[in-house]
């Protein structure tokens, strides 16, 4: 198997992971889910490479504006514990 070859199907591989990535994609609403789409059946190296940069880049930061501070939970230090800041003195 030549470089071509090689090249080819790792491009092959890129094209149908990223058409299933757009497709699995729950939070990507129907007109942006189409676009990608017709991105990578159009443009199919500058599709998969845009969307791997970008478009799976803003679902992502979406997911992280879904969680509120009520869903972060804070652990208080051990009281019996030792802080880093034990050995400053206060003067």
């Amino acid at each position: 198997m030549g470089i071509i070859e090689i090249g080819l199907l790792v491009q092959l591989i890129a094209w149908i992971a990223a058409v299933v990535a757009i497709l699995r994609n729950s939070s990507m609403k129907g007109g942006t889910r189409f676009m990608w789409l017709l991105a990578v059946f159009l443009l199919p190296v500058v599709g998969v490479v845009a969307y791997f940069l970008f478009g799976r880049q803003r679902t992502s930061d979406r997911r992280s504006d879904d969680i509120s501070p009520m869903d972060i939970h804070h652990t208080p230090p051990d009281p019996g514990s030792t802080d880093d800041f034990s050995s400053i003195s206060h003067d």
